[in-house]
C-alpha cells in the first residue's frame, strides 16, 4: 500500500522543487532503513562470532590451567586472565564438572551452574543456560588420569551480546540520521541548483509580460535551450501576426473610407433632391459603420498583450501630461483638473504609454464635459497585483441603468454634447487588453466617477 500511495502523492504536488524532495526523501528513508537493518545484522553477525571465538579461546585457557595430577582434589594454576570472570555477575562465567558434580566454578557464577552442549575431546558452541538466563556455552568433556570423564564449560549470557548490540544500534541510528539530514540538504541545494535556469526562464518571461523584454536571452543549459528557441520564436510569430493584422485593418480602413464618402455624397445628392427619406437612411448608416470603421481600428491599433520591450508607463507622469492639456482645452469653462494628493508618484503600470494615454484622456475628456467645477484623478493598489484609477467629476453623474449603456459602441447619451460614442467602448476594451477593466460608479464629489484598473509594473 504504502508504494502506491507514494505516487499519488508525488502527484498531488504541483512544484517540481517539492516532486524532487520529497521523491528524494522517500526513497531515502525506505534506503537508510534497509542499510540499517543489514548493517545491524552483520553487526550482530559479527559480534556473536568474535564472542564464539573468545569462548574457544577461554576454554582452551581453562583447559591449560586446570591441574588432574590430584584427581580428587583438582585445583587451579591460577584464575583466568580476563577478569571479567573474578566478578561476581559480570555475564562471564566458566564452570569445572566431575562424575557430574561441580568441581571448580568462577567466582561471578557463585553458587548456580552451567548447563549446555559437551563436545567428546572438542570444544561445542551452543545455546544454554546460566544464573541470568539463556547463554551461549562452549564445552567439551575428556577422561581424567583416573578414567573418570572431566567437563569444562565457559560460558557469557546472551544479554551481553544484546546489550552490544541495542549499543550499536542506536549508534548507528544516529549516525545514519544525521547522515541523511546531511544528504537531504545536500539534495535540496542540488536540486536548487539545477532548476535555476527554470528560475531565470520564469524571471525572463515575468520580464516579458511586464514589457521589460522583448525575448527570452540566451544563456540556458542545452536540455532548455531548445524550449528557448521555440518560445523566442513563437513570441516573433506572435508580434508578426499582429503588426500584419494592424496593417491589414488600417488597408480595410483606407479602402473602406473612399466608397463610404462616396455614398455619402450620394446621399446628401439625394437629400438635396428631395429624396429626404431615403437620403437620411442611407447617411444613418454610413454613419454607423463609419463609428464601426473608427472603433476597430483603434482597437486594432493598441499595443495590448503584444507589447514590447521599456513600455511600463510612470501613472503620475503622463497623467499630469494629460491633465495639463485638458486644462488648456476646457480653460473657457474655468475647470480644474488636479491629480489626488498622498498618491504614490512613483507607481507605474505595465502599459504602453500610447495606449495608457488613450484610455486615460478618453476618461478624463468625458468628466470634462459634464464637470462643474473640478476633476481630479487619484490611483490606489487594489492588493493583488491591479493598481485602480478612478476619474472623479462634479456633474449630474449617471444613472446606475444607463453605465453599462454608455460603454456600447457608438453609444451616446445626450446629443448636445460632442463626441462619437466610441471613446468609452475603446478604453474599456484597450483595459481588458491588458487584464484590466474599465467602470462607471458614484463619485464622492457628488457627479461620477470612471475607474480604470490595470495590472502594476513588477
Amino acid at each position: 500500500m504504502k508504494v502506491e500511495a507514494t505516487p499519488k502523492l508525488l502527484g498531488r504536488l504541483e512544484s517540481l522543487r517539492l516532486r524532487f524532495v520529497a521523491g528524494g526523501i522517500v526513497w531515502l528513508v525506505f534506503s537508510m532503513l534497509a542499510a540499517g537493518v543489514l548493517i545491524s545484522d552483520i553487526y550482530r553477525d559479527a559480534t556473536r562470532g568474535a564472542m564464539c571465538d573468545e569462548l574457544g579461546e577461554h576454554t582452551f585457557e581453562l583447559e591449560a590451567l586446570f591441574d588432574l595430577s590430584q584427581p580428587e582434589r583438582p585445583h587451579m594454576i591460577r584464575q583466568l586472565s580476563d577478569p571479567r570472570f573474578s566478578e561476581p555477575g559480570s555475564g562471564f562465567y566458566w564452570e569445572v564438572r566431575r562424575q557430574g558434580t561441580s568441581v571448580l566454578r568462577s567466582p561471578s557464577l557463585l553458587t548456580a551452574s552451567l548447563s549446555g552442549p559437551l563436545g567428546d575431546g572438542t570444544p561445542t558452541l551452543g545455546s544454554g543456560s546460566g544464573p541470568d538466563g539463556a547463554t551461549f556455552v562452549n564445552g567439551f568433556s575428556r577422561q581424567g588420569p583416573d578414567g573418570v570423564p572431566i567437563e569444562f564449560r565457559v560460558a557469557v549470557d546472551k544479554d551481553q551480546l544484546e546489550a552490544s548490540v541495542t549499543n550499536f544500534n542506536q549508534a548507528l541510528a544516529r549516525s545514519l540520521m544525521a547522515f541523511a539530514l546531511l544528504l537531504i540538504l545536500g539534495g535540496i541545494l542540488l536540486i536548487s541548483f539545477a532548476l535555476q535556469p527554470l528560475a531565470k526562464l520564469r524571471s525572463a518571461m515575468t520580464d516579458i509580460r511586464s514589457g521589460r523584454l522583448a525575448r527570452v536571452p540566451d544563456g540556458f543549459p542545452s536540455e532548455i535551450a531548445p524550449l528557448v528557441s521555440d518560445l523566442n520564436a513563437l513570441l516573433e510569430s506572435t508580434a508578426d501576426l499582429v503588426k500584419r493584422a494592424r496593417t491589414g485593418a488600417g488597408n480595410l480602413a483606407h479602402g473602406l473610407r473612399t466608397p463610404l464618402a462616396v455614398q455619402m455624397d450620394e446621399a446628401q445628392r439625394l437629400h438635396d433632391a428631395g429624396a429626404t427619406e431615403a437620403a437620411d437612411t442611407i447617411m444613418h448608416q454610413c454613419q454607423r459603420m463609419q463609428r464601426q470603421i473608427d472603433y476597430h481600428v483603434a482597437r486594432a491599433g493598441a499595443v495590448g498583450p503584444a507589447r514590447i520591450a521599456g513600455v511600463n508607463t510612470l501613472i503620475s507622469e503622463k497623467t499630469a501630461i494629460i491633465l495639463s492639456a485638458l486644462d488648456r482645452l476646457h480653460r473657457a469653462r474655468s475647470l480644474q483638473f488636479a491629480i489626488a494628493e498622498g498618491v504614490d508618484a512613483r507607481l507605474a503600470i505595465a502599459c504602453d504609454p500610447i495606449d495608457f494615454g488613450e484610455m486615460l484622456s478618453t476618461l478624463v475628456d468625458n468628466a470634462g464635459k459634464w464637470a462643474v467645477h473640478r476633476v481630479t484623478v487619484r490611483w490606489d493598489r487594489t492588493g493583488d497585483g491591479m493598481v485602480a484609477i478612478s476619474i472623479d467629476d462634479d456633474g449630474p453623474g449617471l444613472p446606475v441603468a444607463l453605465r453599462e449603456q454608455a460603454f456600447a459602441i457608438g453609444e451616446r447619451l445626450d446629443d448636445l454634447v460632442a463626441g462619437s460614442g466610441l471613446g468609452l467602448a475603446i478604453a474599456r476594451d484597450l483595459a481588458r487588453l491588458y487584464g484590466g477593466d474599465a467602470r462607471l460608479d458614484d463619485s464622492p464629489l457628488g457627479g461620477l466617477r470612471a475607474q480604470l484598473v490595470l495590472p502594476i509594473a513588477q
